[in-house]
């Protein structure tokens, strides 16, 4: 049986536990348990948990294998093969404007820090979903002194989701498709266009409308969020996937820590990986990129770097400096 382990039951965790629960990974005999967690300050209350998991045990009872509990500390997620922190704070995100993933920076932050703290000797992986979360993947590899390479940030999978999803407008296939977004799960991210493919054949499309597919897909999370209040049937398919991935092995796009230079050493940003299934990965380069998108690499790269410092110098701000943590590796 595989185990994994949900941090948040909020609207996005709650069906991220529902699609882990009924897209049974290949494999996983017995299929899924789900261990639900809701650390102190976050938007969802222990009650909510409590209630989330009855409500998976009835779907359960129809026939499907695994089991769901809900327990009262992270470091009862020890047998956890996998993590998923989805929490995060009880801040209105539908009434602001600019990057609203990064909104939350203040309400998560010490939220994310203290999940990082309770993972401390953590012999699993962690997968952030919360927001924004290649920032929140850096301040739990900080916290936890995990190696950062089992830690990955998922927002940028959730945009090649929507890159396919707003091509699928203009015609296309979303299951013909191979498009990849890369870098931030943000403003500073792009399409790799050169490496796109519809039914194994490069994808040409004009300027225009390249330019048109990058502007909806950044806008795209922002219009969800405001009249759904979060993202919640994306997050949960891709996560479920990614989960599978990072268990059995498969091809995948997420957050990896990316060394760059500067004081802070490294950035999450996303790139396609090849999973191993034992606790490895490699970054997929494409050998047919065009020479202006790898020079735009670590040229986003270092505007994020950037972005990173400004947000550590902000989050010390908030809860002062890190002495609690793993510290830089």
């Amino acid at each position: 049986m595989l185990n994994v382990g949900v941090i948040g039951t909020g609207r996005t965790g709650a069906s991220i536990a529902f699609a882990l629960l009924h897209r049974v990974v290949p494999g996983s005999v017995g299929g899924i348990r789900l261990t639900l967690h809701d650390p102190q300050g976050c938007g969802s209350s222990v009650a909510r948990g409590q209630a989330v998991e009855m409500d998976l045990a009835d779907a359960l009872s129809y026939g499907q294998e695994g089991g769901v509990c809900h327990v009262q500390a992270i470091e009862q997620m020890g047998a956890c093969n996998v993590v998923v922190v989805a929490a995060k704070g009880s801040y209105d995100v539908n009434t602001l404007k600019g990057d609203k993933r990064k909104a939350g920076l203040q309400s998560d932050l010490p939220i994310i820090r203290g999940v990082g703290e309770a993972l401390r000797g953590f012999t699993g992986a962690v997968l952030v979903v919360s927001n924004p979360s290649d920032t929140m993947a850096r301040v739990l590899a900080e916290a936890s002194g995990l190696p950062k390479e089992r830690i990955f940030s998922f927002g940028a999978s959730l945009d090649s989701a929507r890159v396919r999803a707003v091509l699928h407008s203009h015609g296309y296939d979303t299951c013909d498709l191979s498009c990849d977004w890369v870098g931030e799960h943000g403003p500073s991210g792009f399409i790799r266009w050169s490496c796109a493919k519809y039914r194994g054949v490069p994808l040409a499309l004009p300027d225009a409308v390249r330019s048109d597919v990058e502007r909806r897909v950044r806008e795209r999370g922002y219009e969800i969020v405001e009249l759904l209040g979060s993202s919640c049937a994306g997050p949960a398919v891709g996560v479920s996937r990614a989960v599978q991935h990072i268990c059995h092995g498969g091809d995948d796009l997420l957050g990896v820590p990316i060394e760059v230079v500067g004081p802070v050493g490294y950035v999450y940003a996303g790139l396609p990986v090849r999973l191993d299934g034992a606790g490895g990965w490699s970054a997929s380069t494409p050998d047919n990129e065009e020479p202006t998108e790898h020079e735009r690499v670590p040229m986003e790269l270092n505007l994020w770097r950037a972005s990173v410092e400004a947000l550590e110098r902000q989050a010390e701000a908030v809860l002062g400096p890190r002495g609690r943590g793993g510290g830089r590796r």
